[in-house]
């Protein structure tokens, strides 16, 4: 790959790994569960959480293939399950409802109770949930080689520190943008997410079915 197909490749998986984790739309859920805690203590929590999610999407960024290989599943295959679970990310984002695919009720009055909610769940599955991780592993799987890889990690790791930037700011955003601010960034991120989705899953047909496509 060239600078300028390196260059794609990244602003492509920043902009899919970022709508995916999407911080701005789980901020109430974190108001919610640190409702009581001191600045010190919501901005401690956020790097806790955004660091372990880091550390999960960077693992599977490099270690997914390991896994699809132990299971005996291609890649073709991965991309077309991956791409309906992202597409149906994007149905509940386009329905503001993006938290319930990847935390239940239960686990979200669970996280309340909680002393430390930074790992479970905010960390896993809020932020680094089933759709995040697939992209990780869809992205890692269109191109070998150290540099895409490298380059995946550094989109998950910029993913993390804005996400711990709105999370120890919170209270803040949720101020200023207000809940139908919030609802219309899902929404548009969720349109793009399908889109990425779509796409996707296409891909993996194409590469499973290529017969298809050589007419």
């Amino acid at each position: 790959m060239d600078s300028s197909a390196l260059a794609k490749f990244f602003i492509a998986s920043f902009v899919s790994i970022f709508i995916i984790v999407n911080p701005l739309a789980n901020i109430s859920v974190f108001i919610t569960m640190t409702e009581g805690d001191s600045p010190e203590k919501r901005r401690a929590t956020a790097f806790k959480a955004c660091t372990t999610c880091f550390v999960v999407l960077a693992a599977f960024t490099f270690g997914g293939h390991h896994v699809l290989r132990f299971f005996g599943v291609t890649v073709p295959a991965f991309r077309i399950a991956g791409g309906i679970i992202l597409f149906m990310v994007a149905i509940q984002m386009l329905q503001v409802n993006p938290a319930r695919i990847r935390i239940s009720p239960e686990e979200e009055k669970e996280g309340v109770e909680k002393e430390d909610i930074a790992v479970v769940p905010l960390a896993i599955p809020m932020l680094s949930g089933p759709g995040a991780i697939t992209t990780v592993i869809v992205l890692g799987s269109e191109h070998e080689g150290w540099t895409p890889g490298l380059l995946i990690m550094l989109s998950s790791l910029l993913t993390s520190l804005i996400s711990y930037i709105i999370f120890s700011r919170s209270v803040s955003i949720a101020r200023v943008l207000g809940r139908s601010g919030v609802n219309i960034l899902t929404r548009i991120m969720g349109l793009i997410l399908a889109v990425i989705a779509v796409e996707i899953v296409v891909s993996g047909i194409r590469g499973m079915f290529p017969r298809l496509f050589s007419v």
